[in-house]
């Protein structure tokens, strides 16, 4: 939104370079995912983690860590970067600017919600307990194909 795209577009090699670092970061979470699926424990250790036994403290945990690990991925930071450099005009107010961030901060917030609730649903983590190792393997292969496309396309 502050000229990131231009710069950006301005500087061939640093975009040729944070492809091929994102590529390169990509194939790493991969080979990571495949190394250590099943790893994580049984239903014993995902009952674990459960918001009952941690309260809010664990929630604002999750929070803090979830806009770290959302802020520093790659792919979110070009997507946003790209939707804002084509729907935001450049003039636009400050305090435009700033409700389009919140609004954009609220909607991850109330998807990432939706996506915890649904996926820690006992059907969910049934499924997960049975098949979880082979989920985690295919995400691997998946980010190694994506991480070797990125690293090699032109920009």
């Amino acid at each position: 939104m502050a000229g990131l795209s231009v710069f950006l577009e301005r500087i061939g090699w640093l975009t040729r370079s944070v492809q091929i670092a994102g590529g390169l970061y990509l194939v790493w979470l991969g080979i990571q995912s495949w190394r250590h699926a099943g790893a994580r424990g049984s239903e014993d250790g995902a009952e674990g983690v459960s918001m009952e036994r941690h309260g809010t403290a664990s929630f604002f945990r999750g929070l803090r860590l979830g806009s770290l690990v959302n802020l520093s991925n790659p792919k979110g930071i070009v997507f946003f970067v790209g939707l804002y450099a084509v729907a935001v005009p450049p003039d636009a107010a400050i305090l435009t600017k700033a409700t389009i961030l919140a609004a954009s901060f609220m909607v991850e917030i109330a998807w990432y919600g939706l996506v915890l609730v649904l996926l820690s649903s006992p059907p969910a983590r049934a499924v997960y307990i049975r098949a979880g190792t082979w989920i985690e393997r295919t995400i691997g292969i998946v980010l190694v194909a994506f991480g070797i496309r990125l690293a090699t396309a032109r920009a």
